[in-house]
């Protein structure tokens, strides 16, 4: 319960810090906002990745590893590299791996590259805008494996969730010709949150939070 109780307030701190944020300082707090959850499932890297217009090449502007681990950053991925991490997000298709031992037989190179950068466990989770799939988000461990049980994954949905909501709205507010304040858009949700943080209580599965 306790445990619980932790990710309803994280979830409800996060929430309350978007609403208050002027439109340009929203990329700061979604880097922030994956340092916290990250550091909350006690795993090591998150990388958030969109896609380009044209599909061909996921860039990553928002990423976070501990400091105490010596990694570099991933800046995009394409076809050639991590092809089937990209061909999974690209399809729509989750990943979570607790050893990549677990990853298809084909998919050997990919295997190769993240067992080099240390990565023990994964998951990838996408983000749809307007339908589609527009960027994609993952955790990873590198000193211990982690397994992706139902309850951790729910959690992290609703994060991605959150995530999702406010990149949709951060792109609505930008083609506003009247410029609006960014409290006053995400407001028109907040009522959504409460309602996420009864059913967490209620021990639900939660699968859509729009805020």
């Amino acid at each position: 319960m306790g445990k619980n109780i932790s990710f309803e307030l994280l979830l409800g701190e996060l929430s309350s810090e978007l609403v208050k944020l002027p439109l340009d300082s929203v990329d700061a707090a979604i880097l922030s906002g994956l340092k916290r959850i990250l550091e909350f499932f006690d795993v090591y890297l998150r990388h958030l990745g969109k896609f380009t217009k044209d599909q061909s090449k996921i860039i990553v502007p928002y990423f976070y590893s501990r400091p105490e681990i010596e990694i570099p950053q991933i800046t995009d991925l394409v076809v050639g590299y991590l092809s089937f991490v990209f061909e999974s997000i690209k399809n729509d298709e989750k990943i979570a791996v607790q050893h990549l031992s677990e990853l298809p037989e084909h998919t050997k190179h990919d295997r190769e590259v993240l067992a080099k950068m240390g990565i023990k466990s994964m998951l990838v989770l996408l983000l749809k805008i307007e339908k589609f799939v527009q960027y994609g988000l993952s955790l990873s461990t590198v000193r211990k494996h982690h397994e992706w049980d139902k309850q951790t994954i729910n959690r992290i949905q609703i994060h991605r969730n959150i995530l999702t909501n406010v990149i949709q709205r951060k792109l609505a507010l930008k083609q506003i010709p009247e410029e609006k304040e960014w409290s006053e858009v995400v407001m028109e949700g907040m009522l959504q949150i409460t309602y996420v943080l009864d059913e967490l209580r209620k021990g639900c599965v939660i699968k859509t939070l729009r805020i």
